[in-house]
C-alpha cells in the first residue's frame, strides 16, 4: 500500500511531537525520492515545527524560504519556536512577515512583544504593545468548552 499526503502529514507530525529530527528529514525527503509526491505546505509546516521545537531555527528558516505557498500557519509555527528559544532577531523577521500576510491579526504583535519581554527588552515590548493599541487590534481571549454529562 502506497502512502498518501495525509499519511506523510501524520508521520511528520509524530516526528515533530517526539523530537525525531533525523527521522523527520528522512520521511520528508522520501516523499519525493521514493514516492513521487510533492510536499505541500502542511508537510513543510510539520518540518518547520519539528526543527523549531528542537532549536534548529536556522534550518527551519532556510526551509521556510522554499515553502511553495506561504501560509500564516507555517510562519506562526516558526514564530512560536522563536518565542520558545528566545530568538528575537528571527522572531522579528517572522513576525513582520506574518503582519504583512494579515495586518489585522494581533497574534504576531503579541508574540513578538512576549519574545522581547522574555529577553528583558522592555522598551521594545512596550513599543509593540503600543502598536497594538494604535492599530486598535483586539486579541480574542482564549477559552475552553467542557461538556458535562
Amino acid at each position: 500500500m502506497k502512502p498518501n499526503s495525509g499519511t506523510f502529514t501524520a508521520i511528520l507530525s509524530l516526528c515533530s511531537h517526539t523530537g525525531q529530527v533525523d527521522k523527520g528529514w528522512q520521511v520528508f525527503k522520501s516523499m519525493t525520492n521514493e514516492y513521487g509526491l510533492i510536499p505541500k505546505p502542511e508537510h513543510f509546516g510539520c518540518m518547520i515545527d519539528l526543527l523549531g521545537r528542537n532549536g534548529r531555527l536556522d534550518e527551519a528558516r532556510k526551509l521556510m524560504e522554499i515553502v511553495p505557498e506561504q501560509s500564516t500557519s507555517v510562519f506562526a509555527s516558526l514564530l512560536g519556536a522563536c518565542r520558545h528559544h528566545l530568538h528575537s532577531d528571527l522572531g522579528e523577521q517572522v513576525a513582520m512577515k506574518l503582519i504583512e500576510l494579515d495586518p489585522s491579526d494581533p497574534t504576531p504583535f503579541v508574540m513578538l512583544s512576549n519574545i522581547y519581554a522574555a529577553g528583558g527588552r522592555w522598551t521594545d515590548a512596550e513599543r509593540i504593545r503600543m502598536m497594538i493599541n494604535d492599530r486598535r487590534l483586539k486579541k480574542l481571549p482564549g477559552y475552553s468548552l467542557m461538556g458535562v454529562a
